[in-house]
Parts: structure tokens; C-alpha cells; sequence
């Protein structure tokens, strides 16, 4: 074993993960019974003083995939024995003897490695997605999980900086309830705060009803941003004023935000439709206003909160500056309706787990909320969860919706059409319904080009990369799915069906068939992954990795020209492999086309 192979493994065992309320015999609430994990442990468990459920909770798939598919630490067993790791896992190596379900144990420094058998994964891999179809990896976490996501400023366009958010939390929240759990997903709009008194004014200076109608949310953010950017103080001075007069309850001034606010969930609302993103709450920041004073009364009862200066403030601890709820001349803040919002949540929707998939420049803002609602609550300590992200940032430097210095989704949306439209042209002239398949194509481009970053880590927007339908990106792995359905679809014009009475698991010995079947049988435990560490860039380059394998396997593996009980056995799998690829993208948000 190489250093570099040993460091990711300590690397992959210390990843912080999202902990779950689980038993003793049931470490992992998400997974279901996976009978190869539990036939390794146990034979472990036989051979060991180390009880199965502890070896279950280390046993971890191996970072190269030629080690084999499951991989045991030793080092937890080496204490145990006072014995080096390296000597501990080379005997327990010599104890565990091969069958028909591991053909191979074999110690690399500190880890033994298990290969297992063709047969035993076809036996067991093939036959599970074939019953369960788009019910593969499901499991039965009992838990309801808040996801506030997206949370757009309304009367302004969504950006390239909104697609982070919208599409890591729905990611999630489809993967959550795959997983079982009751998702509530939230979008907490901005429609609220002085940045609409600037609209109300800008809009009775330049407002036009016309440019209203044609293209409102870009209309609106274009006066938006000459009244924001106005050096002219009489504008400064009438924005304040007609924000103060809406929070006094000014009717012509409510109306008009009420229109916009409107206007922007329609023109949102199209934009979600095309991502198959949908809520259970839109309720926004203005629908916590008369919820701020109870919440903040709830802190002073448990005598949480002091005045500075005339200043309600919660004190965050010595040589920490305190969090600001309430300035001297009675406003609220960001902070005082998002305390407001989280205890309307615990309320209503009594979550095991509450995230907030906001940007990562908002993580002290989260760090105060989260020790307010854990000083008023030790259980709210572990319930709720900030799931930061980078930022999409230009190469000279960041976006600004303020200044307009921003790309609109708008636009890469139809540019990604286009693009797709001339990639169609160029290799399916004939293809059917060419303008569905080249949205679903550029919409699935941006989705995964965006998802298969890990999320912590900016990105830098650049067209072709975007819309790069080459090599690692959404396209590749719809081209798969397609080459799995024409292959299917070849077959059940002569009559031949996929049949699990057919399948004959001792034919399946080729490596790229192996591999097909290793990697089917690890998507359930990518999912927890996923849910564990909130990243769903690990399906997205679990699908990446299948794609490339089942093209291998098509070069090497003919499936139509197969001798009989292999065709058979090659077409059930490859049934298998469309399945799950069909079901990976329809959990990243992304529909995978027939053809293309």
C-alpha cells in the first residue's frame, strides 16, 4: 500500500458527518441491511474479539478501487490486541478464508481488503434494482428534515449565485427523502427590508407599465439598481422614508411590494418548474415581522440578552463581539428574523434537523443564531446545521447584484438551449422533439456542472466551462443512459425482455462486468454518504464513474451479439445500469432523456 493510499484513508475516516439519532445494532439509520457488509463483519466478528456492529461501523470501501471493494482497519482491533496494525491485519488476513462470497483477503499495512465474487454480486446486486427499480437504496430513515434553500430577493433576476443554493438543496432534499425522511423545503424569500423602500421610490421616478408587462423582474431590478446607485440624497432620504412608512403599514406602498412580490414568484416559478424544484413554504422574510418581538421576549425571560448603547444585544462570550438584535432606534436585523423564523420552525414542523444551505460568507451569522437557539434549547445544539458553500466568482473578482455586475440564469439557460441544439444537429439531424431534449440537456450541463464541484470550494464562472457538454459533465452520462435504453429497446423489438429467470451470475466474469456490478451495489451506501456529509458532489461523481465503466463495457462486452445466457444475463445488467443512472440524475434534479 502506497503512503498517498493510506493518508486518503485516514482522510475518508475523519470526514465530519451529519450525526443521526441511531441503535446499537443500527449504527447508520439510513442503511438498510447490506448483506455484503454484514457477511464480512460477522465472519470478522467470528475470528476477533471485536463484536460485529464495531466492525461495521470502520468497515470502509477502499479509495482505489483495485485494493477490492470493502476495506477493515485493524487499528481499532491492534489496541485491543497491543499489537502493531500492519501484524494485526496480516492475521486476521491468514484466519479469514475465501467462499463463494469473497474470493480474495488479502493485508496491505494497517487495512485488510475483501474482493468479492462475480457471482455472489450478480446473485445479489442484479436481482435487487430488477424488484426494486426506482425504489433501489431506499431506506427507512425516520426523521423530518428542514431545508431552507434558494431564498431568492424578489424583483431581482436569479443570477448564477442563486443556482448554488437552489440546486445543492434540492439535491438533498431529494436524496433525504429517497432515504425516507419527511423534507420540508423552505424558501425563504428576501422581500423584506429597506432595499424595497428603494424599489417603491425608484419605481414612482422611472416605473414603466409597459416594460412592466414585457420582462417585470428585469424592469424592476433595472430601477432597483439606478435608485441604489443614485448619489442624489433627496432619493436616499424618500427610500428611507417609504420603508419606515411600510412598516408603519402604509397601504399604496404595501400594494405596490405586494405586486412585485408577486411578479417574482411567477417569473421563479418557471425557473424551479424547469429544476423540478418545489417547496412547502415560500413564506419570507416579511412574513416573520410580528414574530421577532415574541422571539426576542423568549430570550430576555431566560435572561440571554443585555442592552449596549442602547443596543438589544445577546453576548457571545468574552473577547467575542456581541450579536446585534435590535439597534438603538428599534430596528431589526437579518439575525432577529431568522431567530424569529428558526423557533416558528421548531413549532410547526418539530424537525430532527433544520439546514440552511446559505453561502459561506454567512457563517458567522450562523454561528450566532445557532448558540441562541442552543442557549435556549441544549437540544438545538445538534439540530441545526449551516451547509455552507462557495461562491460562483468571476476570474477578476466577485459578482455584485447591487452594482449589475452579474450573469443572469435567463441567459445561461437559453445560451445552454442553443448550444445543445447545435450538439444535436451535429450528431441526431433526425431526433424527435429536438427542442425538449436540448433544454434537458443544457439544464441537466449547468445542474451537474454545478453539483460535481465539491460544494465548499468557489468556482469560477467561465461559458465553457458552464456549458461544457465534453467529458466530465451531465451529457456523458445521459449519452450512457441512452446507449443503455437503445440497447433495451434493440432487444424488445426481437422480443427479448430483461428476465430474472434468465440470469446465469457465473457468465458475468468480465472485469468491466464486475465492476458494473460493484459499483450498482455501492449507490445505496453513496446516498448515505451524501446524507451523512451533505455533498452530493459524491453522487454526482459516483454517476460519473458508472458512465465511464459502462462505456468500457459496451467497447469490450457486446450485449446484442452475445452468445444466448450471456445476451440475457449482459441485458439484465445492463437494465440494472440504466436504472440506476436514471435514478442517480433524477436525485441531483437533473431528467435523464431516452435519446438524445
Amino acid at each position: 500500500m502506497t503512503d498517498s493510499t493510506t493518508l486518503q484513508r485516514v482522510v475518508n475516516r475523519r470526514l465530519p458527518g451529519l450525526r443521526w439519532p441511531g441503535t446499537r445494532d443500527h449504527p447508520n439509520p439510513m442503511s438498510k441491511h447490506n448483506f455484503f457488509r454484514e457477511h464480512i463483519t460477522s465472519r470478522i466478528a467470528k475470528v476477533s474479539d471485536l463484536p460485529a456492529e464495531q466492525a461495521a461501523r470502520v468497515l470502509e470501501i477502499p479509495p482505489d478501487p483495485k485494493l477490492g471493494e470493502y476495506a477493515f482497519p485493524c487499528f481499532l482491533l491492534a489496541r485491543q490486541r497491543k499489537s502493531p496494525p500492519p501484524k494485526v491485519a496480516s492475521w486476521l488476513a491468514s484466519q479469514l478464508l475465501c467462499d463463494d462470497v469473497v474470493e480474495a483477503v488479502t493485508a496491505q499495512g494497517p487495512y485488510v481488503n475483501f474482493r468479492l465474487t462475480a457471482s455472489s454480486l450478480a446473485s445479489r446486486v442484479l436481482p435487487e434494482i430488477a424488484t426494486t427499480q426506482a425504489g433501489y437504496g431506499r431506506s427507512d430513515l425516520a426523521a423530518t428534515i428542514v431545508i431552507d434553500f434558494s431564498s431568492p430577493n424578489i424583483a431581482k433576476p436569479l443570477s448564477i449565485g442563486h443556482l448554488r443554493s437552489t440546486v445543492l438543496g434540492n439535491a438533498l432534499g431529494r436524496v433525504f427523502r429517497h432515504l425516507g425522511a419527511k423534507v420540508v423545503g423552505i424558501n425563504h424569500l428576501g422581500d423584506w427590508g429597506t432595499q424595497f423602500g428603494y424599489l417603491v421610490t425608484g419605481w414612482r421616478r422611472w416605473g414603466s407599465e409597459e416594460e412592466l408587462t414585457r420582462d417585470p423582474i428585469r424592469h424592476l431590478f433595472e430601477i432597483y439598481v439606478l435608485a441604489n446607485a443614485s448619489e442624489d440624497p433627496a432619493i436616499k432620504e424618500e427610500a428611507r422614508a417609504t420603508f419606515k412608512a411600510m412598516e408603519e403599514g402604509d397601504q399604496p406602498s404595501l400594494a405596490l411590494w405586494q405586486r412585485f412580490r408577486s411578479l417574482s414568484l411567477q417569473v421563479f416559478g418557471r425557473f424551479y418548474e424547469d429544476l423540478g424544484v418545489t417547496f412547502e413554504s415560500q413564506d419570507g422574510e416579511a412574513f416573520f415581522n410580528d414574530k421577532m418581538e415574541p422571539a426576542l421576549a423568549l430570550l430576555a425571560e431566560k435572561g440571554l440578552t443585555t442592552v449596549s448603547d442602547g443596543a438589544l444585544v445577546y453576548p457571545m462570550g468574552p473577547e467575542k463581539k456581541p450579536a446585534l438584535l435590535k439597534k438603538s432606534d428599534g430596528s431589526t436585523l437579518y439575525l432577529t428574523r431568522d431567530l424569529a423564523a428558526a423557533l416558528y420552525r421548531l413549532k410547526t414542523y418539530a424537525p430532527d434537523k433544520v439546514l440552511y444551505v446559505v453561502g459561506m460568507p454567512q457563517k458567522e451569522h450562523f454561528r450566532e443564531l445557532f448558540t441562541m437557539l442552543a442557549a435556549l434549547d441544549p437540544a438545538n445544539k445538534d439540530r441545526f446545521v449551516h451547509v455552507d458553500f462557495g461562491q460562483y466568482r468571476f476570474a477578476e473578482g466577485k459578482m455584485s447584484t447591487r452594482s449589475g455586475n452579474v450573469i443572469f440564469l435567463e441567459e445561461v439557460v437559453a445560451r445552454g438551449v442553443e448550444m445543445a441544439k447545435v450538439k444535436i444537429e451535429e450528431k441526431n439531424p433526425d431526433l424527435e422533439d429536438r427542442e425538449t431534449t436540448a433544454r434537458l440537456v443544457a439544464l441537466g450541463a449547468i445542474v451537474f456542472g454545478d453539483l460535481v464541484n465539491d460544494r465548499v470550494k468557489d468556482i469560477v464562472f467561465e461559458w465553457e466551462k458552464v456549458l461544457d457538454f465534453e467529458g466530465d459533465t451531465a451529457p456523458y452520462v445521459m449519452f450512457a443512459h441512452v446507449r443503455a435504453r437503445g440497447i433495451l429497446r434493440k432487444l424488445a423489438e426481437e422480443g427479448v425482455e430483461p428476465d430474472l429467470a434468465r440470469l446465469q451470475p457465473g457468465l458475468l466474469g468480465h472485469e468491466h462486468e464486475r465492476r458494473l456490478m460493484v459499483a450498482l451495489g455501492q449507490f445505496p451506501e453513496t446516498l448515505d454518504t451524501v446524507a451523512r456529509t451533505l455533498k452530493p458532489h459524491t453522487l454526482a461523481t459516483f454517476l460519473l464513474e458508472l458512465a465511464r465503466t459502462y462505456h468500457r463495457f459496451c467497447h469490450d462486452c457486446p450485449v446484442l451479439k452475445a452468445e444466448p445466457g450471456l445476451k440475457e444475463s449482459r441485458l439484465i445488467l445492463t437494465h440494472a445500469v440504466a436504472t440506476v443512472l436514471s435514478l442517480g440524475l433524477q436525485l441531483l434534479g437533473i431528467r435523464a432523456p431516452d435519446r438524445m
